[in-house]
């Protein structure tokens, strides 16, 4: 890809390239050129024209040199067939390529390529036969109230007051006389009542397996990917 930059382009100009002629543009703006560089081009200096269509004397040359890519360089193409000068990289065909680690295996090879347009699946397999739980683990909490909280309600009460008379018989009788009075409860003092409650200690829930299915699951281990022509340069 050729990159052009500089001022005054227009959004339609024609780009040449020495004796190849027109180049085909990947984008164009008045400040910024993006075209081509033609398959049958090869390293060397060229002369490069930017021609404004609607305004052609204001054209612009530029000195282009096209350096050479260096041998094994590995790109990626979309393309049917790796351009001239370039062959395909069989062994990247189906794999995913990564940086080599220090002291690593230059071009080492780990697992099996997939196929065309492969979505690889791996199952797991499970076996789940029902179940309950046992007993064993049930406990209690019992409480008791201390006995510093027990108490009694008490109450006192007025006097009753009596006068004596003798009788015509030489006898006495008596005449009660009640006075008014209270009755007044003497509340105990404010108190609690305190819980206690065993520890039963730590327990466990057995597991016992009962009658169930069986089966498998499935699941892609690709991630999604984008299929491409790798080629290396001669």
């Amino acid at each position: 890809m050729i990159t052009i930059k500089g001022i005054g382009f227009t959004d339609d100009p024609l780009v040449m390239l020495g004796e190849f002629g027109e180049l085909n543009l990947e984008s164009a703006s008045d400040t910024l050129i993006q075209a081509y560089i033609p398959a049958g081009a090869t390293p060397g200096d060229y002369l490069l024209t930017v021609m404004p269509i609607s305004n052609p004397e204001m054209a612009s040359n530029f000195a282009l040199t096209i350096s050479a890519a260096p041998s094994h360089l590995i790109a990626f193409f979309a393309m049917d067939e790796c351009p001239s000068g370039w062959s395909e990289l069989a062994e990247a065909q189906g794999r995913v390529i990564v940086g080599l680690p220090d002291g690593g295996t230059s071009f080492g090879l780990v697992g099996s390529a997939l196929a065309d347009l492969e979505n690889r699946n791996h199952d797991h397999s499970f076996n789940f036969n029902g179940g309950n739980t046992a007993n064993a683990g049930s406990h209690n909490h019992v409480g008791t109230a201390a006995a510093n909280g027990a108490h009694d309600h008490g109450a006192t009460t007025g006097i009753t007051n009596g006068t004596f008379a003798a009788d015509d018989t030489g006898g006495f009788v008596t005449e009660t006389v009640t006075v008014d009075h209270n009755h007044t409860i003497d509340p105990s003092v404010t108190h609690e009542h305190v819980v206690s409650t065993e520890d039963n200690g730590s327990h466990s829930h057995s597991f016992d397996g009962g009658a169930g299915n069986t089966g498998d699951a499935s699941t892609s281990m690709v991630m999604p990917y984008l299929q491409l022509l790798a080629c290396e340069k001669d």
